[in-house]
């Protein structure tokens, strides 16, 4: 679909939301490139933004991305702690003077605590979270 409107030169922004697979945002971000349309990844401030960082720096018309808060007034830091238990990492993500920093670390840049999500998964409809 992206590629038909970036043919017809029908964008000036190409903005895939996250909920792509990361593959998928890195050839559509690939297509508008070859275009020379920005990229800028429509937001979220979940899990799926560790990878949506690392497929947009690998991507040169990608210079930033939205990171949506559905509540004003609240720091992302403050936004991603729910998430935070479920990594090993200190701090799920990192802003330096209002940038997020990329995770540097193997793989995605972040090491999941496989313990923490198994005492939050979900199972048939019905939390088993266990304590801390």
């Amino acid at each position: 679909m992206y590629h038909d409107y970036l043919a017809g030169k029908s964008f000036d922004i190409v903005q895939p939301h996250l909920q792509n697979l990361l593959s998928d945002l890195r050839k559509i971000g690939a297509a508008a490139e070859l275009a020379n349309v920005d990229c800028i990844f429509h937001g979220h401030h979940g899990m799926d933004l560790i990878g949506s960082l690392q497929v947009g720096a690998t991507i040169r018309s990608c210079t930033m991305q939205e990171i949506v808060f559905t509540t004003p007034g609240i720091l992302p830091e403050e936004a991603w702690s729910p998430l935070a238990v479920l990594v090993k990492t200190p701090q799920l993500l990192e802003v330096e003077g209002g940038v997020v920093k990329i995770p540097t670390a193997p793989g995605l840049g972040i090491e999941v605590d496989d313990e923490a999500v198994e005492r939050f998964r979900v199972r048939d409809g019905e939390e088993v979270r266990k304590s801390l």
